[in-house]
């Protein structure tokens, strides 16, 4: 037996607005740069709910009011969809967003109040309903995190999935859709339309919110991995990738360094000058880390003034040097503060892995013990142990 397509149409409206009320009641608990892809997904998802009242409420206007309404509303909708997947991208709008929307409405006002033709419509309403499906799909698709999480993977699936059943909609509708047919009239295809429609908006609003909390879990872990004033690994998370890179250095015999970094005399900066420009000396020099590392070398604050330098493959000679580029790029940074500007300098201290080590302390503790004859013989050198 076939579902009633007036009744099938009235379960999907309640239903869409049901989700755009709980996106409504969820989308202030929500980190604010994710807020405007919500309300674009929200504005979507009532504008769906709308076009599915009217399309089953045609009996009670006149055709060339409510398909052309119904239509517009769902086209604009779906519209609304994909704006919030290019803005939970990082994507700007862009005119052409309002093609397919625009031509496709223009085209569906045409075939019913101008040339009156259901075939026309079903086949131009299901045409620009893939496009827009389609469209969603590819931006989400080149979603920047790769590989892409499971959620972006399943709105691919279900906006391409849509889009290829509105294609064989759109080819089928000439050959198998009569001009007398109502719209209300139960039939395989009109069910099966209905059901996409439901499962496109569901499982799509499911899969966008897994998207957003995701995204709010990433958030979570950068901040824990992350020291919040430098950018740099967090004494924590350099801690467990110098424990990472020992075991690997031993297990394949590799060599390993560590530098300890420490900013000379940083008290008497944060005294002479205040703690915003001890602020902005830490954050200089940890600009100033990065830019002579090699991308394998990982760059951490220890605490305070500190800074941890990891470096694969580097033996004594390697280390030594790497760490005289750090000290130099160090004491070469210009810090202008106000009409003055700071001079910061820096010791080093630096180890390397022994045959005999077998955990990250190990060497770390003897970097430290450098960075201490370094501190010791003047400041402003390297000691390597």
């Amino acid at each position: 037996m076939l579902l009633d397509p007036k009744t099938a149409l009235l379960i999907a409206a309640l239903l869409v607005l049901l989700n755009g009320l709980v996106l409504a009641y969820m989308r202030t608990d929500l980190p604010q740069d994710l807020r405007p892809a919500i309300r674009s997904w929200q504005q979507g998802t009532f504008l769906q709910a709308l076009a599915y009242f009217f399309f089953a409420s045609q009996e009670f206007f006149s055709i060339v009011v409510a398909m052309p309404l119904a239509n517009s509303l769902l086209f604009v909708g779906l519209t609304c969809y994909w704006r919030a997947l290019r803005q939970f991208n990082h994507q700007r709008d862009h005119w052409r967003m309002l093609l397919p929307m625009l031509i496709g409405t223009a085209f569906i006002f045409w075939f019913s109040i101008v040339f009156p033709s259901r075939t026309l419509r079903v086949a131009i309403g299901s045409l620009t309903m893939a496009i827009i499906t389609a469209a969603s799909a590819w931006d989400i698709g080149k979603y920047r995190r790769i590989p892409p999480p499971r959620s972006g993977r399943l709105l691919v699936g279900v906006f391409g999935t849509t889009a290829i059943f509105m294609i064989w909609r759109c080819l089928y509708a000439p050959f198998g859709i009569s001009e007398e047919d109502s719209a209300l009239v139960p039939s395989g295809l009109r069910t099966a339309t209905s059901l996409v429609l439901l499962v496109l908006q569901g499982v799509a609003t499911t899969g966008f919110l897994l998207l957003c909390t995701e995204r709010i879990r990433r958030q979570l872990e950068r901040a824990v991995s992350t020291d919040f004033l430098t950018g740099t690994l967090s004494r924590r998370s350099i801690t467990e990738a110098g424990a990472r890179g020992i075991e690997n250095a031993i297990q394949n015999r590799q060599k390993y360094a560590v530098a300890i970094v420490d900013i000379d005399y940083f008290k008497r900066i944060n005294d002479e000058h205040g703690h915003a420009a001890g602020d902005l000396v830490l954050k200089s020099i940890a600009d100033s880390l990065r830019s002579v590392c090699r991308g394998s070398d990982l760059v951490g604050r220890l605490g305070g003034e500190e800074f941890a330098v990891l470096i694969e493959g580097a033996d004594h000679e390697k280390a030594r040097m790497a760490a005289d580029r750090m000290r130099l790029a160090i004491s070469s940074t210009l810090i202008k503060l106000k009409a003055e500007h700071i001079p910061v300098t820096a010791s080093v201290g630096i180890a390397c892995l022994n045959p005999d080590e077998t955990s990250f302390d190990q060497v770390l503790q003897r970097a430290d013990a450098a960075l201490y004859c370094a501190k010791g013989q003047g400041r402003n050198c390297v000691v390597l142990a």
